[in-house]
């Protein structure tokens, strides 16, 4: 994603606080990465937490790597792997990834039938700014 055009803004802003759980996911992705916006983690772990809590898998790996990464918070794997489970039962491939890599994590039986996407977001960097309950004005 690089610039983003105002009215496309506008209209994904809007989205988002419509609750729609893609472009809260998309707006999210936007502000943690600084792109077209102004780079903004704690709003982006924000957008990330509505759109997971509505069962976006999306929205649940990307909170997961802001706990394992510490984008916000202080980096825990144990707050993190559960959201990584709730995408993964979703078919979220990368997240089926990171529950393997960790010895308290658990594929679940569904990540061995998941086929390879190349629509998942890219792993976040770490950064250590704090995360919380955030509200946009």
């Amino acid at each position: 994603m690089s610039q983003i055009e105002s009215d496309e803004l506008r209209s994904l802003q809007d989205a988002a606080a419509g609750g729609n759980p893609a472009a809260q996911v998309t707006l999210g992705l936007a502000h943690e990465l600084g792109h077209g916006v102004a780079r903004d983690p704690l709003y982006a772990g924000f957008l990330y937490r509505q759109a997971a809590l509505a069962g976006e898998p999306r929205g649940q790996f990307a909170l997961g790597q802001l706990y394992e990464f510490g984008i916000g918070t202080e980096p825990s794997i144990d707050t993190a792997l559960p959201w990584y489970s709730l995408a993964a039962a979703q078919g979220h491939r990368e997240a089926c990834r990171r529950l393997g890599q960790h010895p308290a994590g658990s594929p679940t039986a569904i990540c061995a039938q998941v086929p390879p996407s190349t629509t998942e977001r890219p792993p976040v960097e770490t950064a250590d700014i704090g995360i919380g309950q955030h509200q946009r004005q």
